[in-house]
């Protein structure tokens, strides 16, 4: 009787065992690190599908850039990068339909990718070592100057 449990116990145990195998969907993804400015920037305007499933509610804009998404891959180029410390503030341009846009970001390095941050002219103090504040200060500046090129380029105006 004792050598029955044990076995309906063993069966018990395997078939436990072979049921808890997870499912496709529920498999863990690995992060997909942006690994140089120009990857980094395309992730910055072109959103990835995986985005939209997740969100299913994203802006005009984006969505106008994703919809356009080769043209801008094809046209996309860093025009001025700087690293100061870990970040590196870079600004780029691309084409739609002969229209040109431009836009900048700062990005973090960490480890092998580049990550968005946030900096402004009044978190630059407490960002970067003391005699690099007024670099950080007039590169947030440039790019800020190399945005109101945008002024003529809306991209609503392409709209068909």
């Amino acid at each position: 009787m004792k050598i029955i449990y044990i076995s309906l116990f063993a069966i018990f145990l395997f078939l436990i065992g072979c049921s808890n195998q997870e499912e496709p969907s529920k498999k863990s993804q690995t992060i997909q690190l942006n690994k140089t400015l120009k990857d980094a920037a395309l992730a910055d305007i072109i959103y990835n599908e995986e985005v939209f499933k997740v969100f299913n509610n994203i802006g005009a804009e984006a969505y106008f850039y994703y919809k356009n998404r080769d043209e801008i891959k094809n046209t996309l180029v860093i025009t001025d990068s700087i690293r100061i410390e870990k970040y590196s503030a870079t600004t780029y341009k691309f084409q739609i339909s002969g229209m040109e846009f431009y836009k900048s970001n700062w990005y973090i390095q960490i480890d092998e990718g580049y990550f968005p941050i946030y900096v402004s002219e009044y978190s630059a103090e407490e960002k970067f070592n003391t005699e690099n504040v007024e670099l950080a200060k007039a590169m947030i500046k440039k790019c800020s100057d190399w945005e109101k090129k945008n002024d003529e380029s809306k991209w609503w105006k392409l709209l068909k």
